[in-house]
């Protein structure tokens, strides 16, 4: 009996799974693949991309090559429901597909309706980060303005629900590679309310402070309110000039997750266990912010699945525990900071040793 297990979306989760099929392939289980996307884009090729070490239209690999190797079918559409019980999900163009399990990556969301509500101006005059290959494709133009005069650039974290390292993360990283682009540029980060690196150990936090200093990265620990042409609103009441707001949003989950059937967690994502699999229906796996971290332990459970094991629980913690996990946070000009509980130390040609304290 063929079995059949869908993947929706392709993040470092999904794309580490099917380079593993390359070695091993089992001829009773078939897969699908259901994404629009072309290409799958790491955080890291868009940021050396954005830093202009890497030709934006090269930094992302193309899908099908992939799934040609390993006989993976792909359907170019977007799922509008699914149903954890009767294991179905419900296509774009009417199509219903059946699956013995289901792994959910889909692209991180940030819907502009919702942007709206809470940032009002995001929509007409943000800059959004995602989807990726739509950054990809705009960006160039950003670049081609830095050339010609000197721009006033943010990077604005923020949301509904407030700001989670992951994303502060990457807005930092965004911020450090716009600034090693654009060196007569001004940058500013909008960290939406928070301290940079509130939620990392004192080591990394004070480590990520003093290179944003010494890279002349303006901090606001403010949050906007507003978009308008060449200005943000903040909500100290405060005003920035700005040409280009780069809108580093939290993602909301996927339209589908919320009549899906499945528990979910307070930010109304799938709750999952530690083998990222479903904790009220096993043969449903996921990645909510397609994390590295969680990469290994996505693709572990996936091929432990199709192999008839258990998934084994990932001896990695969870995200949103960034005091206790190894971090590493680029910033820029070939130097990552590097942590690991209450010690960090910056990696350039040779490592600096530091360690602060934690309180």
């Amino acid at each position: 009996m063929i079995r059949h297990l869908v993947l929706l979306g392709v993040g470092p989760g999904h794309w580490r799974f099917l380079q593993g099929l390359l070695k091993r392939r089992g001829a009773d289980i078939a897969i699908t693949l259901v994404t629009r996307q072309e290409r799958y884009i790491s955080r890291g090729a868009l940021l050396r991309a954005v830093a202009g070490h890497l030709p934006m239209e090269d930094c992302g690999l193309p899908i099908e090559p992939l799934l040609r190797r390993v006989n993976v079918n792909w359907l170019d559409h977007n799922v509008k429901a699914v149903d954890a019980v009767t294991k179905v999900l419900l296509l774009d163009d009417g199509r219903e597909l059946r699956f013995d399990w289901l792994s959910c990556e889909p692209e991180p969301l940030f819907d502009r309706t919702q942007a709206e509500t809470f940032l009002p101006g995001a929509r007409a005059n943000g800059f959004f980060t995602r989807p990726a290959e739509a950054f990809c494709k705009l960006w160039p133009r950003v670049a081609r303005l830095a050339v010609e005069r000197p721009l006033r650039v943010a990077v604005i974290c923020g949301g509904t629900e407030g700001v989670h390292w992951p994303r502060q993360k990457f807005a930092i990283e965004l911020a450090f590679a716009v600034r090693e682009a654009f060196a007569g540029s001004a940058v500013t980060l909008v960290t939406g309310g928070d301290t940079v690196a509130s939620a990392t150990s004192g080591a990394l936090r004070s480590q990520v402070q003093r290179a944003l200093r010494r890279q002349g990265i303006t901090v606001l620990a403010d949050g906007a309110v507003g978009i308008a042409t060449q200005e943000v609103a903040l909500r100290s009441g405060a005003r920035l000039a700005c040409d280009v707001p780069l809108l580093a949003l939290a993602p909301q989950a996927a339209a589908f997750v919320s009549t899906s059937g499945l528990a979910l967690d307070a930010g109304g994502f799938i709750a999952l266990d530690g083998a990222q699999r479903s904790v009220s229906h096993s043969h449903v796996f996921a990645s909510q912010f397609r994390s590295a971290s969680t990469a290994p332990a996505l693709a572990a459970s996936l091929k432990a699945v199709m192999d008839g094991k258990p998934p084994s629980p990932s001896s990695t913690l969870k995200n949103g525990d960034a005091t206790r996990t190894l971090q590493r946070v680029r910033c820029g000009k070939g130097q990552t900071i590097v942590s690991w509980r209450n010690w960090a130390w910056t990696s350039w040609l040779a490592l600096v040793f530091n360690r602060t304290s934690s309180s």
